[in-house]
């Protein structure tokens, strides 16, 4: 599902309501017993409310996170502050949905401009790329131009990068155990952000770096006070589009399931097509597609296969009425929303269906309805997978339908959802992603050229496999 990502909140923190919330959020030090009361807040209302919170941590290890971090605050804490410790004890309980926030939508101009020098501190004056546990710049807008896109970053502040990704990682929610989805958030320009939110804000950090002979030096950045956006060259990264010129080859890129997007994928005209011009080859592109609207999924997958086949299945447990059973208003949501999209019913290949050779791309960012339709998949013999271990977890997930909570002394917004989603073809590995059968390892130098290597090995497959090449 797309949805507010909790990091995203923090990179622009700044962004929300009236001049005393900008200032509670920022400035003020909360109490550690109003503190207190919010994680005893959101802890309850999660038992009450999540149903597959015990997945991956036990009731007695998830009790045992809480308590430790109400203990762990004896003193004044900012909402900052207090948004990477929860978020590390929600982080164990495995749901990628699950998201602390701040609504960004309504701050004055007056505190846009009171606030704005985060957006110029040191750490934001760079984006990164994070490959395995090392750090690299890969855009520069700061007034340091010997800081070229590919440096290595080997420590800020002597805390090694090793360590500082592994703290990141602490306070992003992701599937299971999965770490594709990690990197992907991480990569996907928010380091400087989460950053803030583990260490702070600093008016200056030290970095050490590799230069081109390997040899490590300090670099001391700092903030600077005005407005100006920095013309520092920035590495050109190009979108690859695969130029197909093979009129048997065709190639479908699904950004999104959102019912917004329903005007680039009209599955039903591109089958069509497909079915007219006697396409054998189709390359599914989903990296990057963090899901959406499940029934716009499953439209899809009813033209990629033969058979009738489920999508997934809805819990018995839930119309036995042992989930939540006190809970019968969210409860009757829960099945309610089984039964519109299409999720418990068996769907029916299209009769415009594709029936040739499928190659899908997937990555860390292949997410949520996405990675359920990349699941589903996965076991036909004509399909393919290459790149990442999908984001979403290969076994289902939690979300569907979203309850907000508002913490009101932190002024932080828990979204959670309450939909239980299982497949049908279970995968004896829980907690992880669809594996690809063709992987996808990425280098900074790849990154920086823009150098896509799940098309590249496709279509050198294609060509192989094409009668009468060498």
């Amino acid at each position: 599902m797309k949805f507010l990502l909790s990091f995203c909140c923090v990179l622009c923190f700044v962004f929300n309501s009236h001049a005393q919330l900008g200032y509670d959020l920022i400035e003020k030090k909360h109490e550690p017993q109003a503190l207190r009361k919010d994680i005893d807040l959101l802890r309850r209302t999660l038992e009450k409310h999540h149903p597959n919170l015990y997945r991956y941590a036990s009731k007695a290890t998830l009790s045992a996170r809480f308590d430790s971090l109400k203990r762990s605050i004896t003193k004044p804490m900012s909402s900052i502050a207090f948004f990477s410790n929860l978020s590390a004890v929600l982080s164990t309980i495995g749901d990628g949905h699950l998201s602390l926030s701040v609504d960004l939508f309504r701050l004055s101009q007056e505190e846009i401009t009171k606030y704005a020098k985060l957006i110029r501190d040191p750490i934001g004056q760079f984006e990164y790329k994070v490959i395995g546990k090392r750090l690299y710049i890969f855009k520069n807008l700061s007034k340091d131009s010997t800081l070229v896109p590919g440096t290595e970053i080997v420590s800020i502040n002597q805390v090694p990068a090793s360590m500082i990704i592994d703290q990141l990682f602490g306070v992003i929610t992701a599937d299971g155990y999965n770490l594709t989805w990690k990197y992907h958030i991480l990569n996907d320009n928010n380091v400087a952000g989460l950053y803030r939110a583990v260490y702070g804000n600093q008016d200056s950090i030290a970095l050490e770096i590799k230069d081109d002979n390997m040899d490590k030096k300090y670099v001391p950045v700092k903030s600077y006070p005005d407005s100006t956006v920095l013309k520092q060259p920035a590495a050109k990264v190009s979108a690859v589009k695969p130029m197909l010129n093979d009129p048997e080859v065709k190639y479908l890129k699904v950004n999104s399931f959102l019912a917004a997007s329903d005007s680039e994928n009209d599955f039903k005209g591109f089958f069509k097509v497909c079915r007219e011009q006697q396409t054998k080859t189709l390359i599914l592109d989903l990296r990057g597609n963090t899901g959406g609207e499940l029934y716009k999924a499953i439209e899809l997958f009813t033209y990629l296969i033969d058979t009738p086949a489920y999508f997934g299945r809805r819990p018995e447990e839930l119309i036995r009425n042992r989930i939540m059973p006190s809970l019968n208003e969210i409860r009757e949501r829960q099945i309610k929303y089984y039964k519109e999209t299409g999720y418990a019913s068996l769907p029916m290949p299209q009769a415009d269906r594709f029936k040739g050779k499928l190659y899908v791309l997937v990555n860390g960012g292949t997410f949520s309805a996405a990675a359920l339709l990349a699941s589903n998949l996965q076991g036909q013999k004509n399909v393919v997978f290459v790149g990442e271990e999908t984001g979403g977890g290969r076994n289902g997930c939690t979300g569907g339908l979203f309850e907000l909570l508002a913490l009101p002394e932190s002024k932080l917004n828990l979204r959670y959802g309450i939909i239980p989603f299982n497949l049908q073809k279970h995968s004896a590995t829980e907690g992880r992603g669809l594996m690809p059968d063709v992987p996808a390892i990425y280098r900074i130098n790849e990154f920086l050229t823009g150098k896509d290597q799940e098309m590249d090995w496709v279509m050198k497959d294609i060509k192989q496999k094409k009668p009468g090449s060498n």
